[in-house]
């Protein structure tokens, strides 16, 4: 039987699909559909002028062939920024986002068809790029960098099923910068074989097992937050030998409790895990029941020298493979290896989701994982802002200046940072004298840091937000987003600074900027954005920020009435007095309640003094 010669060439791929699809059509079949119809005539419109082709779609998805892999980088900027402004348009019935992937490769011509690896890793890309974005092949960035004008940040080795391939992310506005994977973990090497590896890992069974654990009943509810919650998942033994199988549950615990030690991020604890586990509970019921957002599951290998940790971490509100890493680690200390285990799953799974990349700076100038934790208890207990965590955290900043060197940015920054905390309370003994002390900590921590973006936020802190004077803190706003303009403790104090500096857009920009980079950001952030927004009168956005906040927990409690009070503003400007009452009721009967001096003082020194005297009486007309 003979077999016509199969056809193969290297070709550029480009794959796109609608993300949230079958929701889309679970709400509106007619809608989405006509919808998706529009989003193809702009796609394919833009694949004629690059000039592409169109080998295969499944209604949703759509993949085509590129001459040129500079061609198809400038075709998907091109469709996502169409994309972006067709959304933006209040005809717009459904809007639509996609996810693109760019990959090149060998395929195999079959008809008009094209098969094989090339297309298949092209696919996995797009299922790794973020909504909105674009993630490419190394070959493809190699191909284009020095070509274009475009920024890519490096996301490392991924592997997706049965592929595994180096991407890169074309950086946006509408896109967060995501962690490179990191390079497998060098601890010391050691002659271990598998019985010692074994007996380090029991020993994580023998440490974490309670016999006492309740499987059948769990104490976890669901609640709206503005925290990252995470589901870990049991990791599977992958070591083609089922005796290992044990130490699934100590690793898994080990993981867990790694993370459980940032107070900012909500995990589900083991028993949790092991009752979703028995109860083959999908993943749906993750959200709905136990409100978590996020999913890390992973596997562990042993061999006879090392044992590898693989893990994965995807979005359960949509979908999106977020980090996929590996982690190998070759030493008979079970401490050693539970430390640096512990330190790489806080940071790169837990913090970063909340804090950015601003997370692995910080643990650039801490040695231990006591120091850093030190630190996360004192910033968390900061963040709260109340006399009692006020305390709390000179408690933490005590612990860890115990710990570190006597020329070192912390000391002067943290205690520049207490300065203002203490101003902010009323406890300071002269405040002006405290906040003048805040700027010359802030200078020291400059000499010892100078690319520490946390030394330039606490200057403009007291100079601006504390002491008024906000054009002498305007050179440290902008070196802070020189230095590191993903860091969204010192962006906010950026942003606040650039308004009442008198450029509210750029305050406004920057907030947005903020939470693309750091989505799960303390609602605080998102507060100021609000702020920001009702200056540039930009009150649908303002509206649907409040909305948002009136409806989550936070850190400070002050948020909640104030976001309330917004929408009883917004809903009166709108003359719709019902809402309005009904958002002032609430604002009130909250706990603590609506005040004024909380509304001046959340509004600072505005410019637009007339705005703040219209929301006051409003407010006042409804009963403030």
């Amino acid at each position: 039987m003979s077999f016509e010669k199969i056809e193969r060439k290297i070709a550029v791929i480009f794959a796109t699909d609608v993300v949230g699809y079958s929701k889309h059509m679970e709400t509106d079949e007619v809608e989405t559909v006509q919808n998706i119809r529009a989003c193809e005539k702009i796609l394919t419109s833009l694949f004629d002028s690059y000039d592409a082709r169109l080998f295969n779609t499944g209604g949703d998805s759509f993949l085509a062939e590129f001459p040129s892999a500079v061609s198809a980088v400038e075709c998907a900027v091109a469709f996502q920024e169409a994309i972006y402004a067709r959304n933006g348009l209040k005809e717009t019935t459904v809007k639509l986002e996609f996810r693109i992937g760019i990959n090149s490769g060998d395929v195999i011509k079959e008809k008009d068809n094209l098969l094989g690896d090339g297309v298949n890793i092209a696919a996995r890309l797009e299922a790794l790029a973020q909504t909105n974005g674009i993630t490419v092949s190394k070959g493809i960035y190699d191909f284009v960098k020095g070509k274009t004008n475009f920024e890519f940040n490096d996301i490392g080795i991924q592997k997706v099923k049965q592929n595994e391939f180096h991407a890169y992310d074309l950086l946006s506005e509408n896109v967060k910068i995501r962690a490179k994977n990191g390079k497998y973990i060098g601890l010391k090497l050691t002659r271990v074989g598998v019985p010692a590896l074994v007996l380090v890992l029991a020993a994580i069974v023998y440490l974490t097992i309670n016999p006492w654990t309740d499987l059948n009943s769990t104490n976890d509810e669901p609640r709206l937050t503005d925290q990252p919650s995470i589901f870990v998942s049991k990791l599977k033994n992958f070591s083609g030998n089922s005796e290992y199988d044990y130490l699934s549950f100590g690793i898994t615990n080990a993981i867990i409790t790694a993370l459980s030690s940032y107070s900012q991020l909500d995990v589900q604890s083991m028993n949790t895990t092991e009752f979703v586990e028995q109860n083959k509970t999908a993943d749906s019921a993750l959200v709905s029941k136990y409100g978590s957002t996020y999913k890390l599951s992973g596997n562990y290998q042993l061999s006879a020298s090392k044992v590898r940790i693989n893990l994965e971490l995807i979005s359960l509100v949509d979908d999106e493979l977020l980090l996929s890493d590996s982690y190998d680690f070759s030493d008979d200390n079970f401490f050693a290896i539970q430390d640096e285990i512990s330190k790489i799953i806080l940071n790169r799974l837990g913090v970063e989701l909340t804090l950015g990349s601003q997370a692995t700076t910080w643990m650039s100038y801490l040695n231990t994982l006591e120091q850093y934790k030190l630190f996360m208890d004192w910033r968390s207990a900061y963040q709260r802002r109340t006399e009692k965590d006020y305390y709390a955290s000179i408690d933490k900043f005590d612990k860890l200046m115990s710990l570190l060197p006597e020329e070192h940015p912390f000391r002067p920054g943290l205690q520049g940072f207490l300065n203002i905390l203490e101003v902010n309370l009323g406890i300071a003994d002269d405040p002006k004298l405290a906040l003048e002390e805040a700027k010359e900590l802030s200078k020291e921590c400059m000499i010892y840091a100078p690319k520490l973006v946390d030394c330039y936020s606490l200057y403009a802190y007291a100079e601006g937000m504390m002491l008024g004077n906000w054009s002498e803190a305007l050179n440290s706003a902008i070196k802070i987003t020189e230095i590191d303009p993903t860091s969204f403790d010192a962006m906010a104090v950026a942003a606040v600074v650039f308004g009442n500096n008198g450029d509210w857009n750029k305050s406004a920009s920057t907030f947005k900027r903020i939470l693309n980079y750091t989505p799960h950001a303390p609602t605080f952030v998102r507060a100021r954005y609000m702020r920001s927004l009702l200056e540039i009168n930009d009150f649908a956005q303002a509206k649907n920020v409040a909305i948002e906040l009136s409806a989550a927990e936070h850190i400070r409690p002050q948020i909640k009435p104030l976001s309330l009070a917004v929408l009883a503003y917004l809903a009166s400007e709108e003359g719709d007095s019902i809402s309005a009452k009904s958002y002032f009721s609430k604002a009130i009967e909250n706990d603590p309640p609506l005040e004024e001096n909380f509304i001046v003082g959340f509004w600072g020194n505005t410019q637009r003094t007339e705005f703040l005297e219209d929301f006051l009486f409003r407010l006042k007309d409804l009963g403030l």
